[in-house]
């Protein structure tokens, strides 16, 4: 069962070499955990999320949770990302 074709059931799998190497994410750089940023690796569990928002993540086995608290999570990361803390980031990086 190939991951790409699999990954939208929302059920964790072993990621293969073969998923690695797809350009995944916004930069196509890797696949990496929406909450915690985890670069996943060949033999790690992944799972997709389906967050009912424009913003679709995988999750890593120690990030994975419940749909709405996954929400509740990404939603305290923008929160972060918008507040002051970040003004540079947001000012310079993120065009």
């Amino acid at each position: 069962m190939s991951f790409r074709k699999e990954f939208t059931k929302m059920k964790a799998q072993i990621l293969t070499t073969e998923d690695i190497s797809c350009q995944w994410g916004i930069d196509g750089k890797g696949l990496r955990c929406g909450i915690c940023g985890y670069k996943f690796k060949s033999g790690d569990l992944c799972r997709w999320q389906y967050m009912k928002t424009h913003i679709n993540i995988f999750v890593c086995k120690n990030c994975d949770d419940t749909t709405e608290n996954l929400r509740e999570k990404i939603r305290a990361i923008i929160d972060e990302f918008k507040s002051d803390k970040f003004w540079l980031a947001r000012k310079y990086y993120a065009q």
